[in-house]
């Protein structure tokens, strides 16, 4: 369960979590630690905005992206290899 956190705290920082599809368990456990410590984060993992592609789905992502403070990049094994 997240804990209570006033939009205050939530305003501090707003994280974009990016990674690959791969990865998507493994940045959605981030995501859910990050907003345990009260900061808003982005994940595109539910974001059902993400139906769209080509140049649609690039403005989109870069949308969301100047909307956080913060860029958090989960780089693993299959990141690397990519």
């Amino acid at each position: 369960m997240l804990p209570l956190c006033s939009e205050w705290e939530r305003r501090l920082a707003k994280v974009f979590v990016s990674h690959k599809q791969e990865d998507s368990q493994r940045a959605s456990l981030i995501a859910t630690r990050l907003r345990m410590g009260c900061l808003d984060v982005y994940i595109d993992v539910i974001d059902a905005q993400l139906m769209k592609s080509g140049p649609d789905l690039a403005d989109y992502i870069r949308m969301r992206l100047d909307e956080c403070s913060q860029l958090l990049a989960v780089i693993s094994p299959i990141a690397r290899a990519s």
